[in-house]
């Protein structure tokens, strides 16, 4: 199977094509205030590098957040676009998941700044199996847990691709229809708009 990897929710924005076990091109870049300029080139590049036709792929893996709010909706609309009009299978994935597949040891927290002493944290062991749910939280409640932190940005280590894409080789695909971002919490702007309710 022949499949997109695209996670574009976090700083550090990647893209890849896997096909049978074997990772055959990957593209990561920093994702700053013009990913919805670049994203395109950034795709059709992978595709050209990689020597591999748009038709072969078969499934599209997707970084559904939480983490940028524009890149998460700008990564996660070309995914379900992709999926939708080529009638293929798409696979969302935890952003918090992706990180956290930089980590090694037995108990791995993957967090992501959310502003004023909060972030969004994952728990996961070095399989990526999921050990609780992911919250919004402040920070000071979870750093003395005796775990490995990694955030999006500040950690030099790559993201695994090969490893989460194994993980989630036989999900059942989701439809295009149901996926939604995974914010963790409301937008500014809803928190606003209910506070005037």
């Amino acid at each position: 199977m022949t499949s997109l990897f695209i996670d574009t929710a976090n700083k550090k924005a990647a893209l890849a094509i896997i096909s049978d076990d074997r990772l055959i091109k990957e593209i990561k870049f920093t994702s700053n205030n013009d990913l919805s300029s670049i994203i395109f080139n950034k795709i059709d590049k992978l595709f050209v590098d990689s020597n591999i036709d748009v038709n072969q792929i078969e499934r599209i893996y997707i970084g559904i957040g939480p983490g940028s709010f524009t890149g998460t909706r700008i990564g996660l609309t070309i995914a379900k676009v992709f999926a939708f009009t080529r009638k293929i299978e798409i696979v969302p994935i935890s952003s918090l998941e992706i990180i956290a597949s930089k980590g090694n040891e037995p108990f791995i927290i993957p967090f992501i700044d959310a502003r004023r002493g909060f972030v969004f944290a994952g728990f996961y062991n070095n399989n990526l199996d999921k050990l609780k749910e992911e919250e919004y939280i402040n920070y000071e409640e979870i750093k003395n847990i005796k775990a490995e932190f990694i955030t999006d940005d500040s950690d030099e280590r790559e993201i695994d691709i090969l490893k989460l894409v194994n993980k989630h080789q036989f999900d059942s695909p989701a439809s295009v229809f149901d996926i939604k971002p995974n914010y963790l919490k409301a937008t500014e702007a809803e928190e606003n708009n209910d506070n005037r309710v």
